[in-house]
């Protein structure tokens, strides 16, 4: 469906009135200060905003239905942020031949941030819930009924793993090169009151992007961290010499060295790690 333009529209009332026994001799004034043609100037207008908020409503329905397509991964990562209710028990229903609940209930929806991906012959739920604001892992038992929702809601033969992590750790070790007429050999931005680390606030804001809704289980690449860095007032140059990333409990990853440079946190999110280092030199 395409909207139609103003004059379009405008030009179907008139042919309209022009059929019409009864309006084809009443309405003959083609003056635009007519009080008929300002008034079909009026409905025109509202026809035509009519037709954009329907045709942008129905791309955005298409949207969403061709990224939900049920059993695709972004499908996967929807029900868990807005299907699954803590607390209840999934019943079958006779009827329409699904799984769901009795009632439905927001307060009981704790996932606010949810991806999936495929490894192998399961699919990964990644899923986390937010706490007075704060990005936080589910507890052992919500991790317990989130699995067991999945049992039963996917297709028989498909193995569901959920996970709820504390945050992948990423250790950056990097030379910057800064002018030192604007920041300083601690990072501090001269003149800041209160004082201001800006190289610092970029990376701190740049692992915290992981942990919304946008970002979450997104693709690290160290390049975009460099970017955001260089875009920093005062720096001229940043030299990287290892960038690891922990996963929780698990195995150090080196991104720095790896064949691309890039990492997907196990957990879906990152912090930055102990193994953090930031040295600053005049450039």
């Amino acid at each position: 469906m395409v909207a139609r333009t103003f004059d379009e529209v405008k030009a179907a009332l008139l042919a309209n009135i022009a059929s019409n026994a009864t309006l084809q001799n009443l309405l003959t004034d083609t003056r635009t200060t007519a009080v008929y043609m300002q008034l079909l100037d009026i409905f025109a207008a509202e026809i035509v905003i009519l037709e954009q908020n329907t045709v942008n409503y129905l791309r955005l329905v298409e949207d969403r239905a061709g990224a939900s397509v049920v059993n695709s991964l972004p499908w996967y990562g929807w029900v868990t942020k807005n299907i699954f209710q803590v607390g209840d028990t999934l019943t079958f229903d006779f009827e329409t031949g699904t799984y769901g609940y009795a009632a439905y209930s927001e307060d009981k929806k704790i996932v606010k941030y949810s991806a999936a991906e495929q490894e192998g012959s399961r699919i990964i739920i990644k899923a986390l819930k937010e706490v007075a604001g704060v990005a936080t892992v589910l507890s052992g038992g919500e991790v317990t009924a989130l699995q067991n929702f999945w049992n039963k809601y996917t297709a028989t033969g498909t193995f569901v793993e959920v996970r709820s992590r504390a945050a992948d750790a990423v250790g950056l070790v990097c030379l910057i090169e800064v002018d030192t007429d604007i920041i300083d050999s601690t990072g501090l931005l001269l003149g800041s009151s209160p004082s201001e680390y800006p190289v610092q606030d970029v990376i701190d804001a740049f692992y915290i992007g992981f942990q919304t809704e946008n970002d979450f289980n997104s693709t690290f690449y160290i390049q975009d961290l460099e970017k955001k860095i260089l875009a920093v007032n005062g720096v001229k140059n940043i030299v990287i010499t290892s960038c690891v990333a922990t996963p929780s409990g698990g195995t150090p990853i080196d991104i720095f060295n790896s064949s691309r440079r890039k990492y997907v946190a196990v957990a879906g999110w990152l912090t930055e790690g102990s193994g953090t280092s930031i040295t600053y030199t005049a450039g």
